[in-house]
């Protein structure tokens, strides 16, 4: 079993690849998960965050979910205006690379 602080350094260089895979695209172009799975395998959601798999039954001791005072649900994700919550609500690439930074960063301050 890996470390909380392996898992979170995981998570980090996971969205470091989804926001270099994401710049890449055109930043008017509409969000697609899939074509992001497709492309690298991966995408934003649970089974490829190494936090997400180490709390999904319960994140209430999430890092990310005491950093934000938010508590996240399987089904709703990151509530409130969660960095997460952002992520999942960016329409174009654009906004999704800006939200996906902002997610970084609460990923390298947890």
């Amino acid at each position: 079993m890996t470390t909380l602080e392996q898992d979170i350094l995981n998570s980090i260089s996971h969205w470091k690849r989804m926001i270099a895979w994401a710049r890449d695209q055109n930043p008017k172009d509409p969000v697609d998960s899939l074509r992001m799975e497709t492309s690298i395998n991966e995408s934003w959601y649970a089974r490829d965050c190494p936090l997400c798999q180490r709390f999904i039954v319960s994140c209430d001791l999430c890092p990310l979910t005491l950093y934000q005072g938010r508590y996240h649900t399987i089904k709703t994700g990151c509530g409130g205006d969660s960095a997460w919550l952002q992520v999942e609500l960016a329409l174009t690439w654009r906004q999704w690379v800006k939200a996906a930074r902002k997610m970084l960063y609460v990923l390298q301050h947890c």
